[in-house]
């Protein structure tokens, strides 16, 4: 691929790489009918893109990527691990018809720090190295991806360094401090700095973000020393996709089972000396965004729908006991168990649009609280517990920016419900608690919302049907916003229904268009109504066979078919049923 321009892989073949192949010219990878396969085989990345480089694969899978650096010696911090598939550096991207699954990326350990000489304090453990984007780091690039699936992909941050332990000359030195865990974000996609991406008839499943252990503090190493305190623990942020900056459009795709678990915080260690309290036991960390995390620029949601998440807050350390020296010190507190929100979405900056979408049922689970420590003598007092963790915002949740939300389904666990934060209602939403504030025409909160389970209802995504006499049923009215199609790329009616999936669409109709040449003929029909796939017969009385190989080019798909004097073929589109 050094040269660039089109390379054709073999139907079914698979090619293993030993190393990552660098796009630095613009290039085409494509199968020649069915999927070829590129493997890392668990061990390397498989692409990187070059700034201002045009990278496009259509029909080629891409599997078992990986991106680990080594572990940082003593005293250096943990370096960052992204795109294990494919890395942007700003170039353009665009992916047809492929699946991302098995990519791997795991931030670098922190290193530990020294030990203290003669009566000298440790050094602090430096922090582990934050993992992003498990298949696909896009930095300031731009992304296009249709009918792309991701799945089981992950990103897992690096565990942060030890401190060093204090000198142990005369009264000793203190422990260093412990380095805090990587963070980890986006198991599929991490998108950092300028450029858009456009997510479409995309399916994020079974991704996964896990923050990592903090460092422990360094020990004492005297009477004078003191033990160095805990490292922070690592969140996690967007089980499927995390934004930080640029444009993000995410339109008829689904996210389900995607998850983000966060890590746990330490346990204190006892005071060893000079009659001191124990020190406060770690807290655990948080775990936002089991869907989608963003906390800059400018995200947009459109007929998407979201089931199952799941996100798991760190559970809190324990505090440690007090000194039994001198006076005696008071046992530690534990530490506070981290927080889970957002099962769909979590928003912390920039303008997010949520339209004509659904969200399921989703699973958050605030850490435990950690428990407090023993005195250490009969005249202190004991440590306190800390406190659980919440989990907030089954659906939704807020906490900075701005976040609107039109003509959609929300529900949530009864506990927490679906909105956590100041969402912005524009309409027509169906909310199944009343943890959404009610400030526009047709929204209804407090209702019971009965909806079929993820399946295959046509279309190239799963959705959510509604239930025959659902309140989500013709709920919206002409001129309130009714889109032309729903997830699947049927037509809705007006009025039409909340959420992604129209209980009383029909398919709409499509033109097929016909540009002969000399050698073939090129066919076209409009991206618009995804549910449509060309198919091909030589006498229009044998079995029809879906044609492969179409491009996605300014919203209309096309390809060129080759001929021969004296052969027929007859060609339609098909809704595969």
């Amino acid at each position: 691929m050094e040269t660039g321009g089109l390379v054709t892989l073999a139907c079914g073949e698979t090619l293993v790489l030993t190393n990552t192949l660098v796009i630095a010219t613009d290039t085409i990878l494509e199968g020649s009918v069915a999927n070829a396969t590129i493997s890392g085989a668990g061990s390397v990345r498989l692409f990187l893109v070059r700034p201002g480089v045009s990278f496009t694969i259509r029909r080629v899978d891409l599997i078992n990527g990986r991106a680990a650096p080594a572990a940082a010696g003593a005293d250096l911090p943990g370096e960052q691990a992204s795109g294990a598939a494919i890395y942007n550096e700003g170039g353009r991207v665009v992916l047809e018809d492929v699946t991302l699954s098995g990519h791997i990326v795991t931030g670098g350990n922190g290193g530990n720090g020294s030990h203290g000489a003669n009566s000298r304090s440790g050094s602090h453990g430096r922090n582990g190295g934050p993992a992003l984007g498990g298949a696909i780091f896009n930095e300031a690039g731009d992304l296009t991806a249709a009918n792309v699936v991701f799945t089981a992909n992950s990103a897992t941050g690096g565990t942060g360094g030890n401190g060093g332990n204090g000198g142990t000359s005369a009264n000793g030195g203190s422990g260093g401090n412990g380095g805090a865990g990587g963070w980890s974000a986006g198991a599929a996609l991490a998108h950092s700095g300028s450029g858009a991406v456009l997510l479409m008839n995309c399916t994020f499943s079974s991704n996964r973000v896990s923050g990592a252990l903090a460092g422990l503090g360094g020990l004492s190493g005297g009477v004078l020393g003191l033990p160095g305190s805990l490292g922070i623990a690592g969140g996690a942020f967007g089980g499927a996709v995390f934004n930080r900056g640029g444009a993000v459009t995410i339109l008829n795709s689904t996210f389900h089972e995607n998850s983000g678990v966060a890590a746990a915080g330490a346990d204190a260690t006892a005071v060893p000396g000079r009659g001191d309290n124990g020190h406060r036991g770690g807290d655990g960390g948080g775990a936002f965004g089991g869907g989608i995390f963003s906390d800059a620029g400018r995200i947009a949601v459109t007929n998407c729908t979201f089931a199952a998440q799941r996100l798991v807050g760190g559970n809190a350390g324990d505090g440690g006991n007090g000194s039994p020296l001198g006076f005696g010190g008071n046992g530690g507190n534990g530490g506070n168990g981290g927080e889970a929100a957002g099962g769909g979405i979590f928003i912390a900056g920039g303008e997010t649009f949520v339209v004509h979408s659904t969200f399921g049922q989703s699973s958050l689970t605030g850490g435990a609280a950690g428990s407090g420590a023993n005195a250490g003598n009969g005249i202190t007092r004991g440590g306190a517990a800390g406190f659980a963790g919440e989990g907030l915002g089954g659906a939704l949740a807020v906490r900075g920016g701005t976040l609107s939300v039109k003509n959609s389904i929300l529900t949530g666990p009864v506990a927490p419900g679906a909105v956590e934060g100041p969402v912005i209602d524009g309409g027509f939403n169906l909310v199944s608690d009343q943890t959404l504030a009610v400030a526009t025409e047709g929204t209804q909160v407090g209702i019971e919302i009965i909806l079929a389970a993820l399946a295959d209802n046509g279309g190239p995504t799963r959705t959510m049907a509604i239930a025959a006499g659902s309140p989500a049923a013709g709920a919206i009215p002409a001129g309130q916003g009714c889109l032309e199609t729903d997830q699947r790329g049927v037509a809705r009616s007006v009025p039409c229904d909340i959420g992604a999936y129209e209980a009383t669409a029909t398919v709409p109709f499509a033109s097929l268009s016909f540009l002969p040449g000399a050698t073939g003929i090129t066919l076209g029909w409009p991206a618009t109504i995804p549910m449509y796939y060309l198919e091909v017969s030589t006498d229009l009385l044998s079995d029809w066979s879906r044609v492969a190989g179409a491009q996605l080019q300014d919203g209309a798909y096309s390809i060129t078919i080759s001929y021969s004097a004296g052969t027929q073929r007859f060609f339609r589109l098909s809704t595969g049923d």
